[in-house]
């Protein structure tokens, strides 16, 4: 060998490439409950719990698919969770 690079065989893999893994797609209300579930526990954590903070938590969480800002709003607003303190 004289220090080629092409005298070196690739190595050969057996195993098949990956899947890519299947993300769960949350329901209508599977979404709702998502949203007052993680406003309840911004809430219990003394952490801003406004429609912003919950989609940010919800995107750590890879929720899909993610409501709109609008949409978490109104969702709060159904529940009556929109005062700002008020658990």
């Amino acid at each position: 060998m004289q220090g080629r690079s092409s005298d070196i065989a690739a190595p050969v893999s057996n195993i098949p490439p990956m899947k890519p893994v299947d993300t769960v797609a949350f329901d209508r209300n599977d979404i709702i409950e998502i949203i007052a579930l993680t406003r309840f526990n911004l809430y219990n954590r003394c952490r801003p719990c406004g429609a912003k903070a919950i989609l940010q938590e919800m995107e750590s969480l890879d929720v899909h698919p993610l409501p709109s800002i609008s949409a978490i709003n109104r969702i709060l607003a159904r529940l009556d969770l929109t005062h700002k303190r008020a658990g």
